[in-house]
């Protein structure tokens, strides 16, 4: 279970209500919202009675053992696996984003509309803006009452050439299963700059991060590895 699921049986963990060990995981940083330092107490307190809590990433782990003291944590890499993929090597002909948390389709969409890179954006649509009206063309806005299959998923991002992981500014981890996604279909990757993904995919020559809101920054990005060839079939084969 994640982090939100487990307060209550850590707690009584503490008192002795519960024997039975329990493992959670860390998904996003705790010390956040309003009133955070209030929340600290509570936070030492659960992870008194939590006896593992590996975390998704090393800015969550450490912010465990700060809070703890405990040796209790550490990252825990998520990465894809190969068996479960329909690998299948090809260059793509569009850019493609979807995905859930945080995601900021419409910086995305103003800088593909400033491009004539084909663009799709897949969402749901309590994440539709009436903004997406003003897109061209070239960026298509594809919404739907709820997430669709992932096997489906999986074959759109397989004819996409890059796979575009936007996302306003949050102190929550985010994007990481599309990252995964990428990188077990050989895709480029443009991903919103973060602390929370421990992967960086420029010094990995996989992708190209961007600036939370930075609409010209991802357009830059966009016409940069689209207009390569060459770049983009080898930032998806690494």
């Amino acid at each position: 279970p994640c982090q939100t699921q487990t307060w209550l049986l850590s707690y009584l963990r503490v008192i002795g209500l519960v024997r039975k060990p329990i493992v959670s995981m860390g998904h996003h940083p705790f010390v956040k919202g309003r009133f955070p330092k209030l929340r600290i107490p509570f936070l030492r307190w659960s992870f008194a009675g939590t006896d593992a809590y590996p975390a998704l990433s090393e800015y969550v782990a450490n912010e465990i053992r700060s809070l703890c003291k405990s040796t209790r944590t550490k990252p825990l890499f998520w990465g894809p696996d190969m068996r479960y993929y329909a690998y299948k090597p090809s260059l793509g002909n569009y850019v493609v984003v979807s995905g859930r948390t945080g995601r900021d389709y419409l910086t995305f969409g103003k800088a593909a509309n400033q491009t004539n890179v084909p663009s799709k954006i897949i969402c749901l649509k309590r994440d539709y803006k009436d903004e997406f009206t003003s897109f061209g063309n070239n960026v298509e806005v594809v919404c739907h009452d709820k997430s669709i299959d992932y096997h489906e998923m999986c074959e759109i991002y397989q004819n996409a050439r890059i796979i575009a992981i936007p996302f306003v500014h949050t102190h929550n981890l985010c994007g990481l299963t599309s990252l995964t996604d990428a990188l077990a279909m050989g895709k480029p990757v443009i991903m919103t700059k973060t602390e929370f993904i421990d992967l960086d995919i420029e010094k990995e020559g996989i992708g190209i991060w961007v600036e939370s809101g930075d609409e010209e920054g991802w357009r830059n990005a966009i016409e940069k590895i689209y207009s390569d060839e060459n770049l983009a079939q080898q930032m998806g084969l690494k």
